[in-house]
């Protein structure tokens, strides 16, 4: 809406032709309210699960639970809970297997709002004992590990992706998946690649990045490396320390001139700037035989973008804003 004010002011076109409609909000909220509509208790409430009480992502789910008052015409209790606080106040029914909080609220859905890497071990170990084996309705873990920089590596070997579109009518999807790949090794011990693709990253540093991917047993000081910064940091690790991160090929993406606004300090105006845009959708189903009850989809997208000079990202970081496509 902020950019869509900005534009209307500026005397722009602000048709929903030129600036897509975005509504992940309402999207989240519908997704949710029927999953505690599934779930068939009234009392029941929705929890959001979080790992850092100054996380960016909470004023945005404080809108989510402000939709999902909205939608249900106020009849959902939303609670939010950090994982620390959940470690004490959350059980499971040790018959039916009920998600409880504090001994007399029962849980119908849990939204899981937090990285992997911003909870302890500890409190995955204990989220995953009691919360994942409840009956609440959640997040799929297997969507957890499937976003990981690992799993994205690994769609990259040959049969992968069709192993999950193997009749011959999906074979055009599997064309257009893999167009959209991009190249990437495992440099762990014993992967067969990992010698040939470091002696080329030691040669042309600048055409690659390494990542942590998301699977380590421990999180790095740094996740994501650029340039030289790879050959130092290879030079001092163990095939054991390798097994944590990955090797992709950098992307090289269109520029274009924008404006930047950053917070305390002055606007930028007209310079080169590298937007990504990310696409959202939501799916309840059962995920034991597989039945979609629902999908959600082409109703938000995000885009953020961030100055083609910079490395590396990321609005928590301050390196990107968010922004909003305008099409022309």
């Amino acid at each position: 809406m902020l950019h869509q004010h900005a534009l209307s002011m500026a005397n722009a076109d602000t048709s929903p032709a030129a600036l897509p409609p975005n509504h992940p909000d309402t999207m989240v909220a519908k997704a949710l309210h029927m999953a505690w509509n599934e779930f068939g208790n009234r009392e029941a409430v929705i929890l959001f699960l979080h790992a850092h009480n100054f996380d960016p992502r909470l004023i945005e789910l404080r809108q989510v639970e402000k939709e999902l008052e909205r939608i249900s015409n106020g009849q959902t209790k939303c609670i939010f809970l950090h994982l620390r606080k959940g470690l004490r106040r959350l059980t499971r029914h040790p018959e039916n297997f009920s998600l409880i909080l504090d001994g007399q609220i029962l849980v119908a859905v849990v939204h899981h709002c937090y990285s992997a890497e911003r909870a302890t071990r500890y409190q995955r170990k204990i989220i995953f004992e009691i919360v994942r084996r409840s009956t609440a309705i959640q997040n799929s873990f297997h969507l957890s590990l499937a976003h990981t920089k690992r799993m994205q590596q690994l769609f990259t070997l040959p049969g992968v992706v069709e192993r999950f579109f193997p009749r011959p009518e999906e074979a055009h999807m599997v064309k257009t998946i893999r167009e959209v790949l991009t190249k990437s090794w495992s440099i762990g011990e014993g992967d067969e690649e990992a010698e040939e693709i470091i002696k080329k990253v030691k040669m042309n540093p600048e055409n690659y990045v390494m990542k942590w991917n998301d699977c380590g047993q421990s999180m790095p000081g740094k996740e994501i490396l650029f340039g030289n910064e790879i050959i130092e940091e290879l030079e001092t690790m163990t095939n054991l320390e390798r097994n944590n991160f990955i090797i992709m090929e950098k992307l090289r993406p269109a520029q274009v001139q924008n404006h930047f606004i950053f917070p305390n300090s002055a606007p930028i105006f007209n310079v080169a700037a590298t937007p990504e845009l990310g696409i959202f959708g939501c799916l309840l189903g059962n995920i034991e035989d597989g039945t979609v009850l629902q999908q959600f989809s082409g109703e938000a997208h995000q885009m953020k973008t961030k100055l083609a000079s910079e490395n590396e990202g990321g609005v928590w970081y301050g390196r990107s804003v968010y922004d909003s496509p305008l099409l022309v």
